[in-house]
């Protein structure tokens, strides 16, 4: 059995699904530890773990009797739980002592959040705002957000879905970088001594800065609208705009907008295009404002749009920042 599938066999226990089969191997487990005495705790600690352990029983002993602990003894239960507990974690501490948070907070009136799992997790903080942190991620917020704004502190992957507050701005700190925003929805990406920060956004506008440069009044800063994001390069302490690599319609779906064309000038298709992914496009050739599509370009993505409009006018697409230059490759329209 490998050490991932015995802390899910753990859990199972825990939460009082396990088979008499399984039982039986936590319990055999639970003997030979108490035997060997593995599993040493000073008292503080070991204090600080029971009271999990109670608030883990508590939970795991709610609903129908099926769904109980099926030990004999409750007290039992509770003494494996413990010694379980302390393993798992005892091993979690390790490992943090072991690989340091880039951002700290201080403890005291926080709250810390690690996603030691492989799927995401959804947390919805007091404000309502939802942020699904992906595996190996770490979230740190007070328990209560004060009065100027709303701060977080992340490691690792995050789509956040921001209430909107303008009263109250919402502030993410990433490493040496900073994210504000009022109410959005946009992803950031830091890993642990990777040399890159992302942040995509999804909705609305959000501000991107360095968290050295927020006392300066003229502070290098950069605005991201949907469909943009900016790398931040650890290394150079450069803010690098660009378009993320599939940009999505942001029009509301209760409002779509035809993509259907009928010899329509090529200026009045880009347009339109602009509408839905609210990306700046520009005509780089006098020679294509006279071109006309005939094109149904429903259901296709971005750049795959772009790249039938180019070859059907002898044109070529360039992404440059945030912004799409189109321009002639040959003598105009075909």
């Amino acid at each position: 059995m490998s050490q991932y599938d015995f802390d899910e066999l753990l859990q199972k226990y825990l939460a009082g699904t396990c088979d008499p089969v399984e039982e039986k191997l936590i319990l055999d487990w639970y003997q030979t530890m108490i035997t060997q005495n593995a599993v040493p705790v000073d008292a503080r600690e070991k204090e600080a773990i029971r009271q999990r352990v109670w608030q883990k029983l508590a939970g795991s002993t709610v609903g129908p009797p099926k769904h109980r602990l099926r030990t004999a003894s409750y007290a039992f239960a509770a003494g494996v739980a413990l010694l379980l507990l302390v393993v798992l974690w005892r091993k979690d501490d390790l490992t943090d002592r072991k690989a340091p948070l880039a951002t700290r907070v201080p403890a005291e009136g926080s709250i810390e959040i690690r996603n030691s799992s492989r799927s995401p997790q959804v947390i919805t903080l007091e404000d309502g705002t939802v942020i699904t942190l992906k595996p190996a991620g770490t979230l740190s917020y007070p328990s209560h957000f004060g009065q100027q704004n709303r701060t977080v502190y992340l490691k690792g992957d995050a789509f956040f879905r921001v209430k909107k507050d303008p009263a109250k701005p919402f502030i993410v700190h990433t490493g040496d970088l900073i994210t504000e925003v009022l109410g959005t929805s946009f992803t950031i990406k830091s890993h642990e001594g990777a040399k890159d920060i992302e942040v995509s956004v999804l909705t609305g506008r959000v501000s991107v800065y360095r968290a050295a440069d927020r006392a300066i009044r003229n502070r290098q800063e950069v605005i991201l609208k949907p469909n943009e994001q900016i790398t931040y390069t650890t290394h150079s302490n450069q803010l690098i705009p660009r378009l993320v690599e599939q940009p999505v319609e942001v029009t509301p779906r209760s409002q779509p907008i035809s993509l259907v064309f009928d010899a329509t000038p090529l200026p009045d298709v880009l347009a339109r295009l602009q509408m839905v992914y609210g990306i700046d496009i520009f005509l780089e050739s006098d020679a294509l404002n006279t071109c006309m599509l005939n094109a149904d370009l429903s259901d296709l993505t971005l750049f795959s749009q772009l790249e039938l409009i180019c070859k059907s006018m002898d044109a070529a697409y360039e992404v440059r920042g945030t912004s799409i230059f189109i321009k002639s490759q040959g003598n105009g329209c075909p």
